[in-house]
């Protein structure tokens, strides 16, 4: 007689917080999720017009009976049913309601008070916190801090004040603390002036191969490109170009990495034709593509330098292209080595 062991099912028993908002996390809470994630996926969906509309979320930690998860940024505020299932089978635990909320709009900041549009966390360890009101001594390095300036980190248990590594007016670079979990953290940044102390508190979503004991100074990625905005590209004007790692770091004299920024790396838009491929240099803006509408506009930061970070590139398509497809790629003259490339549209600019 062969006994067969039987397979305990999925069960989910509450969400923390129950109502969680667009690009924060959350956490399952249940039984029988296993060790490993595996093929198993977060999935939530509800019924419009007969058809049923699907999101996955992207998981942050699996454990057999917490599971940590994020909310995409772009899913519609709505009342969903969440499952923890395999796609494409019947397999999954049982459906519960989540009810995801909209983030809170942004409002334009008060004058001389400190306000933060977007958090970034870098490879390296660093937070770069992009806003406006910061204060500056003289924006040098080391770190001009001005009066009282401090960031504070809290979420998952720490309460911590960030080291910072420079200070200017609108942008705040810190080191990540080592040993932080993934999950939802926030930032708050204060100037120590009664008046205007402290600015607005912005969450962020720490993801696993940015969270554990990430040290300063760590090895590096290479570039990678995750999107361009706009989607379609008019010739002969700005584009951001969205991803990480662009920036150049050399080792200084002290063993530490120094940032150089753009380097010998260029962007590129690659065209094929007739089994031939032309590279087209674009230009590096020296200048915000929206900077009369800064609060609209949280990827971008206006510095009057070259727009050319860790995170995002600002670049000019060239004028003279013709319509049509194009390879997009950041080439790093000085080895010969490329990012990782995606297809984009160009199209005619309107005063052509």
């Amino acid at each position: 007689m062969i006994l067969s062991t039987p397979v305990r099912a999925q069960h989910i028993d509450s969400i923390s917080p129950e109502n969680p908002v667009q690009g924060e996390s959350f956490e399952i809470v249940g039984s029988g999720f296993g060790d490993q994630q595996g093929p198993w996926v977060v999935e939530v969906y509800r019924v419009v017009n007969r058809r049923y509309l699907t999101y996955h979320f992207p998981v942050l930690r699996w454990r057999a009976d917490k599971i940590l998860v994020e909310v995409p940024e772009d899913i519609p505020p709505d009342t969903y049913s969440l499952m923890v299932r395999i796609p494409n089978r019947l397999r999954g635990s049982n459906p519960v309601p989540l009810t995801i909320r909209k983030r809170t709009p942004k409002k334009t900041p008060q004058r001389m008070v400190p306000w933060i549009r977007r958090v970034h966390v870098t490879s390296q360890a660093e937070v770069w916190i992009y806003g406006m009101y910061f204060g500056s001594v003289s924006g040098g390095w080391p770190p001009d801090i001005p009066s009282g300036g401090r960031v504070l980190f809290t979420g998952n248990g720490r309460n911590d004040d960030l080291r910072v590594i420079r200070w200017r007016n609108e942008v705040v670079q810190v080191w990540l603390p080592q040993g932080c979990d993934p999950g939802t953290y926030h930032i708050v940044i204060s100037k120590g002036i009664a008046q205007v102390s402290e600015s607005n508190s912005m969450s962020f979503v720490l993801r696993p191969e940015r969270a554990g004991e990430a040290h300063p100074g760590s090895v590096r990625g290479f570039m990678h490109i995750d999107s361009s905005e706009p989607k379609a590209i008019r010739r002969g004007t700005l584009f951001t170009i969205l991803g990480d790692h662009f920036d150049v770091y050399r080792k200084g004299k002290n063993g530490f990495l120094k940032r150089i920024g753009q380097g010998d790396r260029v962007v590129e838009l690659v065209n094929v034709h007739k089994g031939r491929a032309r590279a087209h240099a674009c230009t590096i803006s020296k200048s915000n593509p929206d900077w009369k509408d800064p609060i609209n506009q949280p990827d971008y930061l206006d510095q009057g330098t070259l727009q050319w970070f860790d995170d995002h590139i600002v670049a000019i398509a060239p004028s003279d292209l013709e319509p049509g497809p194009y390879i997009l790629r950041i080439l790093d003259k000085s080895d010969n080595r490329s990012s990782n490339t995606i297809t984009v549209l160009v199209e005619m600019n309107p005063r052509d």
